[in-house]
């Protein structure tokens, strides 16, 4: 029920409501980065077992380098005790950490129309991601796609549409042909795509409701017939619907929209939502 509240806020009581508390979140802004740095040519083992007796069952999410894009997936645990962690990440091997650390110095604001598809194919492929669970956890979703698209050294913002939003989709209830769901609000990455005629368009990045990048009148008219402006966030929760961008490490609706940093309880909150949806989506089939 504390999930279906928030998420139907007004667009004026979420930055009401954001003001008031990003403040005393502020300390929690910067993650420990305190991580061991490796040596350049480190060797790492994938396949060396664990001291002691660990859970065989257990998994943990690593970061390995498939057909040079970097992808997040769990992998058994017992066979991870040699990753190298940075940036709060587990890279699986050198090869992995190494393009990591090339491609996160700098971060591409603009990204080529094939790139772009590229991305979403990866995001999409995603498996501890429920995209299949529509309900709900659409900021867990965004949050995990941002960071993905960050080691993959690609500048992403976010882009929060509020308003009496409904959409079609085979896996919300009643499932199938007949399947939707209605959101008070949404959010998904938005990523500067260079068009092959030379302009830049930003294009939003869904697999939840969509099959590849989309514009961002084209996400919207997906969920609403209503124009929704896109509008300063100070300026939103007027009458009707309405949209605001934010950076990439705004997580809910009450956190800072001006954060400039991952924070460590947001990506926590992050994995347990996704984990928590990704067992309703199995649930149903999905």
């Amino acid at each position: 029920m504390k999930t279906i509240l928030r998420r139907s806020l007004s667009g004026a009581a979420v930055f009401a409501l954001a003001a008031a508390l990003w403040t005393a979140r502020a300390d929690d802004q910067q993650p420990n980065m305190s991580f061991a740095q490796p040596d350049a040519g480190v060797s790492v083992d994938a396949n060396a077992p664990l001291a002691g007796a660990p859970d065989p069952n257990a998994l943990t999410r690593v970061v390995q380098l498939v057909n040079d894009t970097l992808e997040i997936v769990d992998r058994p645990t017992i066979r991870m005790n040699a990753c190298v962690m940075e940036d709060g990440f587990n890279f699986v091997d050198s090869a992995a950490l190494q393009t990591y650390r090339s491609r996160h110095a700098v971060l591409s604001h603009e990204i080529t129309s094939a790139r772009a598809e590229e991305l979403f194919g990866v995001l999409a492929a995603e498996r501890h991601i429920p995209f299949r669970y529509p309900d709900d956890g659409c900021y867990a979703r965004a949050h995990e796609m941002s960071r993905i698209l960050e080691i993959n050294g690609v500048y992403s913002r976010k882009v929060w549409i509020f308003g009496d939003l409904h959409a079609a989709t085979p896996y919300g209830p009643p499932f199938g042909a007949e399947g939707s769901v209605d959101w008070g609000w949404h959010v998904a990455p938005v990523v500067s795509v260079r068009q092959p005629n030379g302009t830049v368009q930003d294009m939003v990045i869904d697999p939840s409701l969509e099959t590849a990048p989309v514009t961002y009148d084209t996400w919207r008219a997906r969920m609403t017939s209503d124009r929704c402006p896109i509008v300063a966030v100070e300026a939103s929760g007027g009458q009707g619907c309405s949209a605001y961008y934010t950076e990439r490490f705004t997580y809910m609706t009450d956190s800072d929209p001006h954060a400039t940093a991952w924070s460590n309880a947001d990506l926590s909150a992050s994995n347990q939502t996704m984990a928590d949806y990704l067992q309703i989506q199995h649930q149903r089939g999905f």
